[in-house]
């Protein structure tokens, strides 16, 4: 599992809450220009320096793919932290997208799929992020079943220490600061509502499919 609630995992949640075919993640700018080159029908949607780059349908914000605009489509997201901690995880086979909005859905996903799971934080160029931490902890806090690790435990414990004001602790996490200064404060509010999108992006290997260079997409569980 993948998080990084500010934003692209709170996004994908999003997108395919709100009805999108498929969420297919990319790392690198250019090759997320190349692809959408090939595959005309696709909306290209992502961030660098928190804001849409030049020539995208959209930016990161979960607030711009409302149903009207998702619903059936194939979206090529690209973001500066998340969609590389994705490709980072590209042999893991299964792999689930993980936010505070879908933590309980992920838990119970989780469950049904048995045997041993691994969160991985997207964190912040190379450094932990505290609000992928708090949104760790909050799935691992409703999956039960599991033997959990110290790092797991930790994240749960900070988890319950912020879990009755879960925006003011955004607001106080860098990047969530970050998102406050630049205006997307609308942006922070939706990611801090827990268990909002009772949706679990999923890619296994039996989602993809041929195009996006043997990458598999993800779809709702």
């Amino acid at each position: 599992m993948v998080v990084d609630t500010l934003r692209a995992t709170t996004t994908m949640a999003a997108m395919l809450a709100n009805q999108a075919e498929s969420v297919l993640p990319i790392a690198e700018l250019d090759e997320a220009r190349r692809l959408k080159e090939e595959m005309a029908d696709i909306l290209l949607a992502g961030e660098r320096n928190n804001r849409p780059p030049v020539g995208f349908d959209g930016g990161n914000s979960p607030l711009e793919y409302p149903v009207e605009r998702v619903a059936g489509r194939r979206i090529l997201l690209t973001t500066t932290n998340g969609t590389h901690a994705i490709e980072r995880c590209r042999q893991s086979g299964t792999l689930c997208a993980g936010a505070l909005v879908n933590a309980s859905a992920v838990a119970q996903w989780l469950a049904t799929v048995g045997g041993d799971a691994v969160i991985v934080l997207a964190g912040q160029e190379g450094e932990l992020a505290l609000e992928d931490w708090l949104a760790g902890g909050a799935i691992v806090e409703r999956a039960g079943g599991f033997h959990r690790s110290d790092a797991a435990e930790a994240s749960r414990l900070a988890y319950c220490a912020c879990r009755d004001n879960l925006l003011a602790a955004l607001k106080d996490c860098q990047h969530g600061r970050e998102l406050w200064q630049q205006g997307m404060q609308s942006d922070l509010i939706f990611a801090s509502r827990e268990d909002s999108l009772p949706v679990v992006p999923v890619r296994s290997c039996q989602t993809g499919g041929d195009q996006g260079r043997g990458r598999a997409w993800f779809r709702r569980a």
